[in-house]
């Protein structure tokens, strides 16, 4: 599940998500996707608490993914801004200092945006 795929389940009820796991194909990409239903359940959760969302090499080795979601007027998750990188280049650390903060503040301004709209 990539990081836009936790952040758009976030915005379900859990139940919603964890139907929504258990029927769609979970193949381990790499050594590091998370493909059991109740990890992935515990991530999404986390992923709800927090607001955003990171996946380091879940997908694609050398690959980290951020996203954060945009929110309509109701509170309902629309959609989701990501951004990836490969950790070679912008090591998982350096992508949440640097790439996180302009991250959330657009996926704001863009949601801000949406709940103007009528």
């Amino acid at each position: 599940c990539t990081s836009m795929g936790r952040m758009l389940l976030s915005g379900l009820a859990p139940q919603e998500a964890r139907t929504r796991l258990q029927n769609a194909a979970r193949p381990a990409l790499t050594t590091r996707t998370v493909v059991n239903v109740e990890a992935l359940m515990a991530e999404i959760a986390r992923v709800r608490d927090q607001g955003w969302c990171f996946v380091n090499q879940e997908l694609e080795n050398g690959l980290a993914s951020l996203a954060a979601p945009l929110i309509d007027r109701s509170g309902r998750t629309l959609a989701a801004l990501n951004l990836s990188a490969q950790v070679v280049a912008t090591p998982p650390e350096q992508m949440l200092q640097r790439c996180l903060p302009p991250l959330r503040a657009a996926a704001q301004r863009i949601s801000h945006t949406l709940q103007m709209k009528a």
